[in-house]
């Protein structure tokens, strides 16, 4: 009789394997889980009782008359969330007595998160996170500080509590934004005054921003360590300038986790505005540190009409190498290109007409590894004037297919190694 163990029960013997998997597992299958083993038991629930409503975690002490079961439960909760108490006090702060490894409450769109402190000598350590603001480039920190004082109202004044912002959209009084109000937008960011006095995880810029005060800003706000929110989404006008938007992802990479920079909406065309167009944003190899923290690119680019799949073919593979042989930085996560064709020939078929306007995916997607590398996930969003917005999605979801063949084509042939190896020159610090 063979005793053999198959190699997914091996697999399955490795705890931390084990619970990668649990993780990821529906509610359904995270109960059979509970019934395989007391070790199965223990991993299941502490994913199925991870999160829970309000109401279900206060009943989870009654669940069972097991003493030992039910303390197990009430050990596993690590996050509640649901509809705010009744009175002064947004948040029960007795929950996270209830419940000795709570981490978080959530009553939407503000959490409050906690840090145990190791002994009782030392002050309670909570961060406040506010959810959602909208607020008006002029009237930034009234509506902010407003809002914050409220949410804290009932909390003990002994903590020591951090705020912090989960997405702030600024609002301009235009979408291009006076000089007078984007200089105080500035001048508010470099004295860490207003929503720049807290962390903040997504700023959401919707007003016009002239890119040269971006470029005169960014190194002081670097020399002076102010603070940065981890994803930035903006529109800016590059002015005519070909180069000024490598040097701001440049200048960004480094602060930055996440980089969005938006389109001008359709129906808002302002006199003087330029796009940058594919062949100029891979014109100019981008100059990015190992330092880097950037994880996160979306740029939206302009296909000139003139030009066809030929003639920007040839253009594309003059200004990438032959070979990848270094790393790249950024080493991306996700790299979207949002694509413009404007100019179509009516004569033609539309979709054929977009097509004879891109360059081969083949070379698109060697210019986009000479940013993003190999292991990025690329995306490519196409923005025309004839289709709708579906119809534009539709065709981008079948390009996107193609390009990942293209990459993985690309990754093949380079003969990518997994593992260390030793630095060119050019590559140490």
């Amino acid at each position: 009789m063979s005793t053999a163990i198959s190699p997914a029960a091996l697999v399955w013997s490795l705890r931390h394997i084990r619970k990668l998997i649990i993780d990821f597992l529906p509610e359904k299958s995270l109960r059979t889980v509970l019934l395989l083993s007391s070790e199965n038991f223990s991993d299941g629930v502490s994913k199925l009782y991870e999160v829970m409503e309000d109401d279900e975690a206060r009943q989870t002490r009654y669940r069972s008359k097991n003493i030992a079961r039910s303390h197990q439960y009430i050990r596993s909760i690590r996050h509640i969330q649901g509809r705010p108490p009744v009175g002064t006090c947004p948040f029960d702060i007795n929950l996270f007595v209830d419940f000795p490894n709570l981490q978080t409450i959530g009553w939407v769109p503000n959490t409050l998160e906690i840090r145990r402190p190791i002994t009782p000598a030392i002050p309670t350590k909570a961060i406040l996170i506010s959810g959602c603001h909208v607020v008006k480039l002029t009237s930034i920190e009234d509506n902010l500080h407003k809002n914050l004082s409220i949410v804290r109202e009932g909390l003990p004044e002994e903590w020591d509590i951090e705020d912090r912002a989960s997405f702030i959209q600024i609002n301009g009084d235009s979408e291009s934004g006076s000089s007078q109000d984007v200089n105080e937008f500035f001048a508010m960011w470099f004295e860490a005054r207003g929503l720049f006095s807290i962390s903040i995880d997504v700023m959401y810029l919707d007003f016009l921003m002239p890119t040269q005060q971006i470029v005169d800003a960014l190194p002081k706000l670097v020399e002076n360590r102010r603070p940065m929110p981890k994803s930035l989404f903006m529109t800016i006008n590059n002015q005519k300038s070909t180069t000024l938007l490598t040097v701001i992802l440049e200048e960004l990479a480094p602060l930055l986790e996440g980089l969005t920079l938006r389109r001008l909406k359709a129906n808002r065309k302002l006199h003087g505005l330029t796009a940058n167009t594919l062949e100029e944003f891979f014109d100019r190899p981008l100059k990015i540190s190992q330092e880097s923290k950037l994880r996160w690119l979306a740029v939206p680019l302009d296909i000139e009409p003139e030009f066809e799949t030929l003639q920007l073919d040839k253009r594309l593979l003059n200004i990438t190498p032959s070979r990848i042989t270094r790393p790249c930085y950024p080493r991306l996560e996700e790299f979207t290109l949002d694509l413009k064709v404007s100019k179509l020939n009516s004569s033609e078929n539309r979709v054929s007409n977009i097509i004879r306007q891109l360059p081969t995916l083949s070379t698109l997607a060697r210019a986009m590894v000479t940013i993003g590398g190999f292991w990025c996930f690329y995306r490519l969003k196409i923005s025309s004037d004839v289709f709708s917005i579906a119809e534009d999605n539709l065709l981008g979801e079948t390009l996107n297919t193609l390009l990942k063949k293209e990459i993985a084509e690309l990754r093949e042939a380079q003969n990518v190694e997994v593992g260390w190896r030793k630095l060119e020159k050019d590559e140490r610090t």
